[in-house]
């Protein structure tokens, strides 16, 4: 399957919202999954802009939710719909800077933990999640690491990778 993240715009209204559409092998819409339409789902309050897929189908999406400074990542279960047992009703939340850009990239480590890429105050920022949607305590403070920081440069995230060892790049 090819699944596609991005957004649609209201003309009327001048409003957008996120969306996603997903594809079978032949590029045919595909109508066992979304909630608006057969093939598109959208993404709830959030400016996503990272997409990730489990094993089992089900789409972990990032971005800046709709309340202001705050990171969210939200999962949806195979069929398009957001997944009870992750975070909230589906939704992990953080708050993040008064400055910060939503998220860039996702990756799961070793253990299942969801590890994610954005810039918050001009630096790099990493924000680990568990499986189930709950910031990781253990992962730098509150589970957000930021760095490095530079009164004269201006740090921007654009991706996040995690090797055999947890370690990212």
């Amino acid at each position: 399957r090819v699944v596609v993240l991005g957004s649609d715009l209201d003309t009327s209204s001048f409003t957008s919202m996120s969306v996603i559409a997903r594809y079978l092998d032949d590029g045919t819409p595909d109508t066992s999954f979304g909630n608006i339409q057969p093939g598109v789902s959208a993404v709830s309050d959030i400016d996503a802009n990272a997409l990730l897929i489990d094993d089992a189908d089900n789409l972990l999406i990032a971005g800046a939710a709709s309340a202001d400074s705050t990171f969210a990542i939200e999962r949806l279960d195979s069929n398009g719909t957001p997944d009870p047992s992750f975070g909230t009703n589906g939704m992990a939340l953080t708050s993040m800077a008064l400055s910060f850009d939503p998220s860039n990239d996702l990756q799961w480590d070793s253990h299942g933990n969801i590890v994610a890429s954005t810039t918050s105050d001009a630096t790099f920022t990493a924000i680990r999640f568990t499986a189930e949607g709950v910031l990781d305590s253990s992962f730098g403070i509150d589970g957000t690491a930021t760095g490095p920081t530079s009164t004269t440069v201006s740090y921007f995230a654009a991706g996040v990778t995690v090797d055999d060892s947890d370690h990212f790049t």
